[in-house]
């Protein structure tokens, strides 16, 4: 019996150009999600747990509510600067952010602005 699995293009590649390639998606991640404002909004979440909870704060709650808060502020940071760059092209006044991201992390991010063509008008 064979098999009819074919390989793709990426795995056919030498482990360091794999790894290079992972490396780089990596990094286009954290310049989308602004790593250092999540961390910012995790702080004040985990001190409004704190001051909220009566007695004694579950440590297994909190850290559900961290996890949750983080993925929300990550992809809402990232669906911001992807929603950013319709408006930049039409809009000469539009903040320009979009335009520092390295051009590997705009494309790491073309599926999400695929389907936000028409959500922005300036």
């Amino acid at each position: 019996m064979t098999s009819s699995v074919q390989a793709s293009p990426r795995s056919l590649a030498p482990a360091h150009g794999r790894a290079a390639f992972v490396r780089q998606r990596l990094l286009d991640h954290a310049e989308l999600t602004k790593p250092r404002i999540v961390a910012m909004v995790l702080v004040a979440t985990l001190v409004g747990y704190y001051l909220g909870s009566a007695g004694r704060p579950r440590l297994a709650a909190m850290l559900h509510t961290l996890v949750g808060t983080a993925l929300a502020a990550a992809g809402t940071l990232t669906l911001n600067q992807v929603m950013e760059v319709d408006g930049a092209a039409r809009c000469p006044t539009a903040d320009s952010r979009w335009r520092t991201l390295s051009p590997s992390a705009r494309r790491f991010s073309q599926p999400v602005l695929r389907g936000s063509r028409s959500a922005r008008t300036c």
